[in-house]
């Protein structure tokens, strides 16, 4: 018997117990040092130990991403007594190998638009941040809002309202940069993560997304019944930028981008507003 199974947890001494505990367990110990990494390397693994704070951390994200992927999670210290008893849980849960699991791209893309999936995206946005504030490098926060999908959901049906979001996500995943990360937020709302680009760059970013959208004329939703002609969809933006106020924190950045889109959808719609 034989698997592969991710280790995640911040403390080192424990980490080398868990190691040597699916070793015992007949399986392969692949060791991890961040989240982000952890719901990659999950994809390929047969079972995930997560333990401590850190590991605990990223449950949601790969139970997001891999949710009939076993876990085993650990809080506390492991003594003998629960490395014997870890050993026969590893080696339970390897009895049963998964199938071949897609690609990570799959497994961490929205299956409605192609944007990168919720849960992923906060995982990037936080390890973003860590590293622009450690290395005082500058970073940008996009949300941009759908303007009115409740009407075009009401007028043409909801099945209209998903293909003009996935055919906005197309627009904004091409309109930015290979080195950006184009999330599904909610509702009718992604997310844009701007490593290297401080506040006037972002901006101008979100300026040329929007008018790009705003003078694009969307296919009409071949769901539809009847012909009909092609979509007009406009959207809001708002931007925040890393070093405003010295933050750091990735819900006070997010709260930020979120005001300047309220601003934004109060003061018309159709326009970029910034923090």
């Amino acid at each position: 018997m034989s698997g592969r199974v991710l280790i995640y947890d911040g403390d080192t001494a424990r980490l080398g117990r868990l190691a040597q505990a699916v070793t015992l367990a007949g399986g392969e110990p692949f060791e991890v040092s961040s989240a982000a990494a952890a719901v990659r390397a999950a994809a390929s693994c047969e079972l995930v130990l997560l333990a401590g704070e850190e590991g605990i951390g990223a449950l949601a994200a790969i139970s997001a991403a891999h949710p009939t992927l076993p876990r085993i999670t650990i809080v506390g210290p492991v003594n003998a007594a629960d490395a014997e008893r870890l050993v026969i849980a590893i080696r339970g849960a390897l009895v049963h190998h998964r199938p071949s699991a897609p690609d990570f791209e799959t497994l961490t893309r929205d299956r409605l638009t192609g944007a990168i999936g919720w849960h992923y995206f906060r995982l990037r946005l936080v390890e973003e941040l860590d590293r622009a504030a450690r290395y005082n490098r500058a970073l940008s926060l996009l949300l941009v809002d759908l303007d009115d999908l409740r009407g075009l959901n009401d007028r043409l049906g909801r099945a209209a309202g998903d293909f003009a979001l996935a055919q906005v996500a197309t627009a904004l995943i091409s309109g930015a940069r290979s080195v950006d990360f184009v999330g599904r937020w909610a509702g009718g709302a992604f997310a844009l993560l701007l490593p290297e680009t401080a506040v006037g760059a972002a901006y101008g970013l979100a300026e040329r997304l929007r008018a790009d959208l705003a003078a694009r004329r969307l296919p009409a939703p071949p769901q539809l019944l009847h012909p009909s002609r092609p979509l007009r969809v406009t959207m809001s933006c708002g931007v925040a930028s890393l070093y405003k106020d010295g933050t750091a924190h990735a819900g006070t950045l997010v709260a930020r981008a979120d005001h300047a889109l309220w601003r934004a959808k109060l003061g018309g719609r159709n326009r970029s507003i910034v923090d």
